[in-house]
């Protein structure tokens, strides 16, 4: 391996690592606890564990913003094909348990992520306007219009 390559392989470790951090933060502020299964790993580790953990309805309603009660409508536009976020129709992933799919309802870290993505608002910036031209004016003409002659 190069030098070159262990740098950007270090670099997008760190850069993951960073994300990870983030994504550690942004759940405590929300008031997610980190599961038991995270304490005490590295962040590697914690890393790649993350994004294959999966949320309780209340959790992840909670990690977007929103109330149970409109996560279970969400699922529920998602599941006959009428879900629109920002004009965009989107399917919900998740998985629920249960003999006839009656069971408790898990959605993966990575779905609520994409789910946030897609609620981002993206300003655009308004396209600038030309000051209006002033008008030719033909005020206080008091001579018939025309030519002299006729």
């Amino acid at each position: 391996m190069t030098v070159e390559a262990s740098k950007s392989q270090s670099n997008a470790f760190r850069r993951k690592s960073l994300h990870a951090i983030a994504t550690r933060q942004a759940l405590v502020s929300l008031g997610i606890r980190r599961p038991r299964v995270l304490v005490g790993l590295s962040i590697k580790d914690e890393f790649s564990i993350m994004f294959d953990m999966t949320f309780s309805t209340d959790e992840a309603a909670n990690y977007l913003g929103i109330r149970v009660s409109t996560l279970y409508d969400w699922l529920a536009q998602s599941d006959a094909g009428t879900f629109v976020i920002r004009g965009q129709n989107v399917a919900i992933e998740y998985f629920q348990g249960g003999a006839r799919g009656q069971g408790r309802i898990r959605i993966k870290q990575s779905e609520l992520n994409r789910l946030t993505e897609l609620m981002k608002v993206r300003p655009t910036p308004r396209p600038t306007r030309r000051s209006p031209r002033p008008k030719r004016v033909t005020c206080h003409i008091t001579a018939k219009l025309g030519r002299p002659d006729e």
